[in-house]
């Protein structure tokens, strides 16, 4: 494999690793920005669920690609 490629595989990784350990952060702005929309409990579901999984992806992110 050519060095530069390995280059941009490193760097997609962590860009990855690191969506994944912000997305709680960017839901929560999120949910501040949309606030009259997600009275809807349909959007609270939505969301609820991606702030609860995103910790264990970004852990299991971490552990599979270290």
């Amino acid at each position: 494999m050519p060095e530069w490629f390995s280059f941009f595989l490193e760097a997609g990784r962590w860009i990855l690793i690191g969506f994944y350990l912000w997305f709680p952060f960017f839901l929560m702005l999120i949910w501040g920005w949309f606030d009259d929309k997600l009275k809807q409990k349909t959007y609270k579901i939505i969301i609820g669920t991606a702030f609860i999984l995103s910790p264990p992806i970004a852990w299991g992110m971490l552990r599979y690609f270290s």
